[in-house]
């Protein structure tokens, strides 16, 4: 016989996917869903967990829906979503009201659950749990993870079962799930998980789907739009063609600071992101193959270094001889707007030499290194939120003669600079 469910939806557009795809598992299941909670046996109301306003309309919602048993066809409510997942035990005890209070781990099973439920059943509600602990820590670690678990332990649903519940010429489209900053005000990281992005076969199907069924019109959601990507190497894949048409570019107009600007940064943070760091993770299992890792990495290193000195000499005449020149009487001065340029300068041979300790006349540059940081230092210390602190810390910490207090001291501006965004600092120390 088949069972009648209401999906009521509370909160954001986030949460209207999460509807849709519970639906879409109980309609795959024989269960008919209703628009009316009145003529469903089952209300099941996706809660909202984020303020207290809303908060209130979940428990007013879930109020009503209770309301209506022993009136009509309505035997049971239930609750999901953020706040059934955020408090699970502690609600179920405040709210008798609700007939269950099921967790994002229960939606793989939501019609078991149900039907369960309807048989007078009880159910014993979660105890809520830090859900960041699912994932590993690093982003780049997570592909396996989110590829095996997605659909099941990490209850963030997936693209084929989905079912709409309105006929609306928009719809609302999931790129992402979690989050993995740590805002004061903000409990969404601790219930919703650390951030995991949907691979993009998956968004373009599931949209292809959605147009197929009466949408013109899409918007994306998710709990951290702007972070999508960064578990998926998305950069890395598409960063070679860019960081080759930059250089061509720059080729052309070899004095253009900003455009040396971006090729010495682009070229610098693709060597330690996605070579130098790899070298690293490798280096204590094999050994050979990180130092094979690493000559890679310092060659883009040199590559960024020598763009960028390049444009220095160019638009300021002599500049490296003054540069290599420390005792000289006459100042380096220049304008503000180098500064992006000198530290990514500074950054790549420091990169190069860390990567190339086997090289006696490259370590000597170290000096080089520190006194084009320190030019940037005179220009503007808060440059990039706190990078340059960071990098004037490391350099000190480095350098044979250098002060440790004072490495310290750049570390904590570093962290002021950076309002305490940047965990390098806290390790530095």
């Amino acid at each position: 016989m088949k069972r009648t469910v209401a999906v009521v939806t509370m909160g954001c557009a986030r949460n209207e996917v999460d509807s849709e795809e519970l639906a879409g598992r109980l309609a795959a299941d024989g269960w008919t869903l209703v628009d009316d909670v009145e003529n469903a046996e089952v209300a099941l109301v996706n809660t909202c967990g984020f303020i207290e306003s809303a908060k209130k309309d979940s428990i007013d919602a879930l109020l009503e829906a209770n309301s209506l048993k022993g009136h009509g066809v309505t035997r049971a409510v239930v609750a999901v979503g953020c706040m059934a997942e955020r408090y699970g035990q502690e609600l179920a005890n405040a709210l008798p009201e609700a007939d269950a209070i099921l967790g994002f781990d229960d939606y793989k099973d939501i019609s078991a659950r149900l039907q369960s439920i309807m048989a007078g059943n009880s159910h014993t509600p979660h105890v809520p749990r830090d859900r960041r602990a699912l994932l590993p820590i690093a982003p780049a670690d997570r592909a396996a993870v989110r590829d095996e678990e997605f659909q099941s332990a990490l209850g963030a649903g997936g693209s084929v079962l989905r079912k709409r519940l309105g006929d609306a010429p928009w719809a609302p489209l999931k790129i992402a799930s979690g989050c993995d900053r740590r805002c004061s005000f903000c409990a969404i990281p601790y219930f919703r998980g650390a951030f995991v992005s949907r691979r993009p076969t998956e968004i373009l199907d599931e949209a292809r789907w959605l147009s197929t069924n009466g949408v013109s019109e899409l918007f994306l959601v998710s709990e951290n739009t702007t972070s999508y990507g960064k578990d998926l190497w998305l950069a890395r894949d598409a960063s070679p063609f860019y960081l080759k048409l930059t250089e061509n570019l720059l080729i052309r107009s070899p004095a253009n600071l900003k455009l040396a600007e971006t090729v010495c940064s682009g070229f610098t943070q693709y060597a330690y992101t996605f070579i130098a760091f790899v070298a690293d993770k490798l280096e204590a299992s094999d050994y050979k193959s990180a130092e094979i890792i690493r000559e890679r990495a310092s060659k883009m290193y040199a590559r960024a270094y020598k763009h960028g000195i390049k444009a220095l000499n160019l638009s300021f005449t002599g500049f490296e001889a003054r540069l290599r020149a420390p005792n000289s009487t006459d100042p380096i001065v220049l304008p503000v707007s180098s500064v992006g340029l000198l530290y990514w300068s500074a950054a790549s041979l420091g990169g190069w030499i860390s990567s190339a300790k086997d090289m006696p006349d490259l370590v000597a540059d170290f000096p080089v290194a520190l006194r084009l940081a320190s030019l940037a230092w005179k220009l503007d210390p808060s440059y990039s939120q706190g990078s340059l602190a960071s990098l004037m810390g490391t350099f000190e910490w480095a350098n044979p003669n250098g002060s440790k207090p004072l490495a310290t001291h750049y570390f904590d501006l570093a962290l002021q600079y950076s309002k305490d965004q940047n965990a390098g600092p806290f390790v530095s120390k």
